[in-house]
């Protein structure tokens, strides 16, 4: 007999076998969204929301990626939150809500950004944003607050940096003979950028929190992989049991 006839009649077998167990796969697939409605049901909705911010003001010596990295890190600093919670001391947003560390028996581990309240997920269309995982408008509020007050205080520190780098231009330039025309052009920037920030600028600008959107696992998209599932147990239940089967009748 040709091989490939043997092939076609093992396709055509694997097809019969799957059109008998019909009523199997039926009922297999039919549990699995029973069961996977079960859960849904009892699953929490959760919802996001993104605050937005951009670099928009900061010195010569620094660049993008800089001002954002010393946002994040005085923003997920302990002191800095309890500094700010002395002042707002009916928030509802506690650090261990967002902290980058987490003790477990007396241990500090690293904390995965997906188990954070609010986290700094990468850039996303060109934009950086902070993820908040609330639909809590009093908690999306203190949250703005908090980042504009971390703001602030980024802001202070490039003004007390610039303010001691003017003062070290000025000596240099007052000493030297021939000053040099790239100090000349770093004071000047430096001296524009302080003008900036006494008529308000800061170094990030904020935008308010968006409207918190569910992003929870759509209905659609659990009954598609409920019925997935629920085809793959079956036709491996179906191609056991025929396995088995065949070994019953060899053996007899």
């Amino acid at each position: 007999m040709d091989p490939s006839n043997n092939d076609d009649m093992d396709l055509i077998d694997f097809f019969l076998l799957i059109w008998d167990g019909k009523w199997i796969i039926a009922a297999i697939t039919s549990l699995t969204i029973l069961l996977a409605s079960v859960i849904f049901s009892f699953t929490t909705d959760r919802y996001a929301s993104k605050l937005v911010y951009a670099v928009s003001n900061i010195p010569l010596d620094r660049d993008n990626n800089v001002a954002a990295s010393d946002f994040q890190q005085i923003f997920y600093s302990a002191s800095v939150f309890k500094n700010w919670r002395e002042v707002n001391t009916k928030t509802l947003l506690g650090f261990e809500d967002f902290s980058a560390t987490t003790v477990v028996d007396g241990l500090e581990f690293s904390r995965s950004q997906n188990d954070s309240l609010l986290a700094f997920p990468p850039m996303q269309k060109g934009k950086t944003f902070i993820l908040a995982r609330t639909n809590e408008l009093s908690i999306l509020d203190e949250t703005f607050k908090y980042a504009n007050y971390v703001n602030d205080l980024l802001t202070d520190k490039y003004r007390g940096d610039v303010e001691k780098n003017i003062e070290s231009i000025r000596g240099y330039l007052t000493n030297s003979a021939s000053p040099s025309a790239d100090l000349v052009k770093e004071l000047s920037h430096a001296e524009r950028f302080l003008v900036s920030l006494d008529n308000g600028a800061t170094v990030l600008t904020i935008h308010p929190p968006t409207i918190p959107t569910k992003v929870s696992l759509q209905t659609e998209l659990m009954f598609a992989m409920s019925i997935i599932l629920g085809v793959i147990i079956s036709l491996t239940f179906i191609l056991c049991q025929n396995s088995i089967r065949q070994r019953k009748r060899r053996s007899n």
